[in-house]
This record gives structure tokens, C-alpha cells and sequence, in this order.
């Protein structure tokens, strides 16, 4: 048997006898048992007899409250959640036991003012559900913490916790979620500097959630926060955050796709986080015009790349196109439809009477 286990035995035979009571005995001895749990669970981890440690850590703990000691439970949970992140047996432990013994570590952390160590565990748990597709209950972990730290009033440590949860939102390509985060955190943080003249960085917050629009595409959107940060945030008309904003929606409604990868190449997109946005961001391609579109079809250049604009019906004004006539075409471009054969001076025609 291996030593370690051997050891182990021998600690937790000592902490049960620290238990007992006796004729000469009258008290309990907890604080003595509960440093030889803690040992034994140490050693039985070490031998890899992850759920020996388990009960042992769960024993522990159960002494510590004992003695009221919070922190020590709060150390046996963590322990517990990290052994079962970290175990190499090829054993999962279930979310809900994961999250449940989170719960515990957060209860105790809060107890003691050290919502720091949850805030570490939350990370290491959060990235070990993500890995195995519980996606769901790794969110709502972030969700929870995040409501406590405002309910504490603790906005120092929020940062951190925000760009985590981000990550994970831009990764799992839940823009939306993300958008309500940065729109919450934005809101917060207002409230903050309205209270305490201490400048927050609004600018990047708004540059950030300007950004996720243009990278879902809603256009629409992000003008309008564009329009509303202008007047809600003092002097962002100013910064280099409005200046990159607007001309990344100019050169996007445009269809300019040099001058959008240009203007998302700026430094000061460099201060958004996660950088995972910024990644997207910088994959995007800009629509282009629907008249252009059509011109190329009428050529019959042979690059016939899909279109996903509307189309611009102001753009035709020829009394001769009809709106409908653009809608037919259009919905041909769309379905890939071949068009019917005809001469070259009914084409040239066609051609001439379109361009004129």
C-alpha cells in the first residue's frame, strides 16, 4: 500500500480519537481534528484516491464549523472544486455537484470578506465547464458572482470577473448576452461617476458595445448608441472612441472594405476587452451596394459572390427601372438563377438602356 495512503489512515484514526469524549475527557477537540483531516485529505489527493479525499475534505470542513472557523471551510470546498477540475482518474464530477460545492466556497468567501479566492475558482471552474460543453451553467456562475460583487457594493474586482464572462460570451458567440453585459457595466459605471466624480472609462465602454453591433451586423443599433453616448457621455464627441466609431459605420454603410479594416486597425481598439472581440471584429466584411451587385450580374463577371445587403431602391432612379423590375431581378441574383440566353445586340441594348 502506498505510504502516503498508510499515513493518511493513521490521520484520520488520530483526528476521529480527538473526537471522542471520555470519563477523562470531557470536550471535544476539534481544532485538533481538523488539522488531521486536512492532512489526510492533502495525502489521499496526493495518491490520486480522489473520493477518499473527498469525505476526508467534507469531514473536515464539517469540524471547522464547529469552531466557527469560515475560512477553513471555505479552503476545505475550494479544495474539493479544484481536486475534481484537476483529477486525472478520467472520473467527471456532475455540474450540479461542482456548482454546489462552489455555492459553498462563495457563502464562506463573503463570510470573510475574500470574494477574491471565489473569484479565482469561479475562473478555473467556468473554463473547465466551457471545455466540457456546459456552457449554460458556466454562464450562470458568472451571472451569480457578478450580482453579488454589486450587491457587496465590491465594483473594484469586477473588472476581471466582466472580461471573463465576455470571453466566454464572444467565444460561444453569444453577442447579444455580451451587448447586456457592457450595457449593464456601462450603466454602473455612470452611476458611479455621477456619484463620486471619479472618472470610469465610459469611452471604452461605449466603443465596446458599439463595436458588438457592428460585428452582429445591426447597423441601425450601433448609430443609435453612437448617437446616444454623444450626448450621454461628457465630451465623447472629442475622443478617439467616437472618432473610430463613426468612420468604422461610415466605411461599413459605404461598402468601403479597405477603409473599414483601416479604421478597426487603430490603436485605440487595442483598449477593448476581451480581445476576442477585436478578432471578430477585424474578420468582418462589409456589405456591398445592391447596384453594384446587379451591374456585375448584367457583365457576367465571373466572380458572382453572394450579396447579403438589401436592396437600395433609392439608388435607381432611371424611369425606365421599374421597382419591380429591381425586385425581380434581385430575387434572381439571389437564387443564383440563370438568365435566358440572348443575342449580343439585344444584351448591348439591354446594356445601354441600364447604364444610361
Amino acid at each position: 500500500m502506498n505510504k502516503g495512503v498508510l499515513e493518511a489512515k493513521k490521520l484520520v484514526k488520530e483526528g476521529d480519537e480527538a473526537l471522542k469524549t471520555g470519563v477523562f475527557k470531557w470536550n471535544k477537540d476539534y481544532a485538533t481534528a481538523a488539522i488531521s483531516y486536512d492532512e489526510a485529505a492533502k495525502l489521499y489527493r496526493a495518491a490520486k484516491e480522489y473520493d477518499t479525499a473527498i469525505k476526508i475534505y467534507e469531514k473536515c470542513a464539517h469540524v471547522n464549523g464547529k469552531i466557527n472557523d469560515n475560512w477553513g471551510i471555505a479552503r476545505n470546498y475550494e479544495a474539493i472544486v479544484t481536486m475534481c477540475i484537476e483529477r486525472t482518474d478520467g472520473v467527471k464530477t456532475s455540474p450540479e455537484a461542482l456548482e454546489s460545492y462552489a455555492s459553498k466556497v462563495k457563502t464562506y468567501c463573503r463570510m470573510e470578506n475574500s470574494i477574491q479566492t471565489y473569484i479565482n475558482l469561479v475562473k478555473k471552474l467556468s473554463k473547465y465547464l466551457e471545455d466540457n460543453e456546459c456552457i449554460v451553467q458556466a454562464s450562470n456562475i458568472y451571472k451569480e458572482l457578478l450580482n453579488d460583487l454589486e450587491e457587496d457594493g465590491q465594483h473594484h474586482v469586477k473588472g476581471e470577473v466582466v472580461t471573463s464572462y465576455a470571453t466566454l460570451l464572444v467565444k460561444t458567440k453569444k453577442y447579444g448576452e455580451c451587448i447586456t453585459l457592457f450595457e449593464r457595466e456601462l450603466a454602473t459605471k455612470k452611476e458611479i461617476q455621477s456619484k463620486t466624480g471619479t472618472r470610469q472609462n465610459l469611452d471604452t465602454l461605449a466603443l465596446t458595445i458599439i463595436t458588438l453591433y457592428v460585428v452582429v451586423g445591426d447597423l441601425e443599433k450601433a448609430e443609435k448608441r453612437l448617437q446616444d453616448f454623444s450626448i450621454d457621455i461628457r465630451d465623447f464627441i472629442k475622443t478617439s472612441e467616437f472618432d473610430v466609431s463613426e468612420k468604422m459605420i461610415e466605411a461599413y454603410n459605404e461598402g468601403n472594405q479597405e477603409n473599414f479594416d483601416k479604421t478597426v486597425s487603430r490603436t485605440v481598439f487595442n483598449n477593448i476587452f476581451p480581445l476576442h472581440i477585436i478578432k471578430d471584429l477585424r474578420k468582418v466584411k462589409v456589405q456591398m451596394k445592391m447596384k453594384k451587385a446587379i451591374k456585375k450580374k448584367s457583365l457576367h463577371l465571373e466572380d458572382d459572390e453572394q450579396i447579403q445587403s438589401q436592396p437600395a431602391y433609392e439608388n435607381f432612379n432611371n424611369d425606365d427601372t421599374t421597382q419591380q423590375d429591381v425586385t425581380n431581378y434581385t430575387s434572381k441574383v439571389e437564387a443564383n438563377e440563370p438568365e435566358p440566353a440572348v443575342n449580343e445586340e439585344q444584351r448591348q441594348k439591354e446594356l445601354d438602356d441600364f447604364m444610361s
